[in-house]
């Protein structure tokens, strides 16, 4: 299940909010100013780790997964992981 922040990044801001919104009513709680701000730098992230920076090394599904592994890392560490931290 995606956070919001998860869900801003893959989807947009409006997208994140809304599910924060859900969530949080789901709860009977109040958004978190802060929360919000989370969700809206989150929608403006762009994964520092491309395709090109693990090949010629890694190829076909290899790739596609090594990709996959480091984008997971990066939105767990809060999108905090530098493209050094996920490559190596």
């Amino acid at each position: 299940v995606m956070s919001p922040a998860e869900t801003a990044y893959r989807h947009g801001a409006k997208a994140g909010l809304d599910k924060l919104a859900v969530e949080v009513a789901s709860l009977g709680q109040d958004i978190d100013p802060n929360q919000g701000k989370t969700i809206k730098i989150a929608a403006k992230q762009v994964c520092p780790v491309s395709a090109q920076d693990l090949m010629p090394a890694l190829s076909g599904a290899a790739l596609g997964q090594a990709l996959k592994d480091a984008e997971t890392r990066w939105i767990a560490s809060g999108f905090t992981l530098t493209k050094d931290d996920l490559i190596d």
